[in-house]
C-alpha cells in the first residue's frame, strides 16, 4: 500500500514505536501567544496553517530549547508544533517562496578571472576596496511585508545581489580589485563570506544565500560588529578604502534589550574603528522598514566625528525603494575611492592609519580671543 509523506511519518523507522496522531486542523492545536504574533507579523492566515497540518508534509523538526518539535510545510509555510502536538510554537513561510532569481552562467574565463584575484589578494597592496557587510537575519526578517509578501530577509539579499554586486560589475564600479566580506547580526553570528573578490561568482554565492539561509533568534550588535572590526582590520595597507554596512530592520537585542547599554557600547566599538581609520573608512546603516534605528544612527554620528564618512538610509519595504537606496549607497564607495586616488600617477594614495581625536574636541583659534581655551 502506498502512503502518503504524512502517513509515512506516523510509525518510527528505526524503534517501532507510535507517534501522537495527527490533529484533524490547526484548531486542534493551542495558538500560543508566540505562535499568534508570528502569524501576525508574517501574514499567515488560520487557513494555511490548517492546510500545513492536513495537507503538508510531516518531519521532526530540529530541536528547541533541548525540546523535540514536529514541522509541517505546504506550499511554502512551514508551521513547527510541539512533540505531542498540543500546541504550537510557530510559523513562517519558506525562502524566496513564490519567485527566484536565476544565476549567471559561470565560463571558464570568468573562473580562471576568479582563480587569480583570489591569489592576487595575498598582495594586500592591490586591493582597491574592502567593503563588510553586516545583513541582519534575526527572527523579525522573516516579516512578510515586503513587496509582493517576500520576506524582508529576501528583500536584502535580492537587492544586494542585484544592485549592489551586479550593477557595479555592469557599470565597471567595482572589479575583482574589489572586495566584499559578509557578516550575520543574528542567527549563529557566523562569517559567512570573506575576502570575496567581487564578481559574478560572488554574485552567485549571495543567490545561494537568498535561496539556503534561514533567519532566526535575536539580532545582537555586538557579536557582528567585533567581528567586522577584524575583518577590516585584516588588510593594513593604507591604500585600501573601507566601507562598514549593517543592513537591518530593527534595535539591536544585547543586554535583553537594554537600548542604551547597547547604544553605549556598539558606538565604543565604532569609535575603536573610527578613529584608526579616518577618512578612508566609510560607515553606514541600511534600514530596512520602520523599526527603532537610534542606536545605528548613534554609531554613524560617532564614526562621522573621527572624519569617516557616514551615511543612514532608511527605506521602505518595497523593492524599488530599497534598490534606490542600495545604489546611493554604493556611490559611496566609489567616492572614497576617487579621493584617495592621485591623479598623476592613476593610483591610490596610501593614508596613514593614526589615533584620531574626535571633531567635537578641537578648538578652532579666533584671534579676538583674549586666551586660548
Amino acid at each position: 500500500m502506498k502512503m502518503d509523506p504524512i502517513q509515512a511519518g506516523v510509525m518510527g523507522a528505526e524503534t517501532g514505536a507510535t507517534h501522537p496522531p495527527i490533529p484533524s486542523s490547526a484548531n486542534d492545536i493551542l495558538a500560543t501567544v508566540h505562535l499568534q504574533d508570528r502569524c501576525f507579523e508574517r501574514k499567515i492566515s488560520p487557513f494555511e496553517l490548517n492546510a500545513a497540518i492536513k495537507y503538508g508534509t510531516r518531519t521532526e523538526g530540529e530541536p528547541r530549547n533541548g525540546m523535540r518539535c514536529w514541522k509541517f510545510n505546504y506550499k511554502g509555510i512551514t508551521y513547527l508544533t510541539s512533540y505531542d502536538m498540543d500546541y504550537g510554537i510557530t510559523a513562517y513561510p519558506d525562502l524566496c517562496f513564490g519567485f527566484d532569481l536565476e544565476k549567471v552562467t559561470i565560463t571558464q574565463k570568468m573562473k580562471d578571472a576568479h582563480d587569480e584575484a583570489t591569489r592576487r589578494s595575498s598582495d594586500h597592496h592591490s586591493w582597491n576596496s574592502h567593503v563588510v557587510v553586516v545583513v541582519d537575519q534575526s527572527g523579525s526578517m522573516r516579516n512578510t511585508d515586503a513587496t509582493k509578501s517576500i520576506t524582508r530577509s529576501d528583500l536584502v539579499w535580492l537587492t544586494l545581489a542585484l544592485d549592489y554586486i551586479g550593477k557595479r560589475l555592469r557599470t565597471g564600479e567595482a572589479t575583482s580589485k574589489d572586495f566584499l566580506s559578509l557578516v550575520e547580526l543574528g542567527g549563529d553570528q557566523e562569517n559567512l563570506l570573506r575576502y570575496q573578490p567581487i564578481d559574478w561568482i560572488l554574485y552567485n554565492r549571495i543567490v545561494d544565500l537568498l535561496r539556503g539561509h534561514h533567519p532566526c533568534g535575536g539580532g545582537n550588535y555586538l557579536p557582528a560588529i567585533e567581528k567586522a572590526q577584524n575583518l577590516l582590520s585584516y588588510n593594513r595597507s593604507g591604500k585600501c578604502a573601507l566601507q562598514l554596512i549593517f543592513l537591518t530592520d530593527g534595535a539591536p537585542s544585547d543586554f535583553s534589550g537594554n537600548q542604551e547599554r547597547s547604544k553605549y557600547e556598539s558606538c565604543n566599538r565604532i569609535k575603536s574603528l573610527a578613529r584608526r581609520f579616518g577618512s578612508r573608512l566609510t560607515v553606514g546603516g541600511f534600514c530596512v522598514g520602520k523599526g527603532k534605528f537610534s542606536t545605528l544612527e548613534e554609531m554613524v554620528k560617532t564614526a562621522e566625528e573621527y572624519n569617516c564618512k557616514g551615511f543612514l538610509m532608511k527605506a521602505s519595504l518595497r523593492v524599488e525603494d530599497v534598490s534606490s537606496a542600495f545604489c546611493q549607497m554604493s556611490t559611496l564607495i566609489t567616492d572614497t575611492k576617487t579621493t584617495m586616488t592621485d591623479f598623476k600617477t592613476n593610483s591610490q594614495r596610501t593614508y596613514r592609519d593614526l589615533i584620531r581625536e574626535p571633531k567635537s574636541a578641537i578648538r578652532v583659534y579666533i584671534e579676538a580671543e583674549k586666551e586660548w581655551k
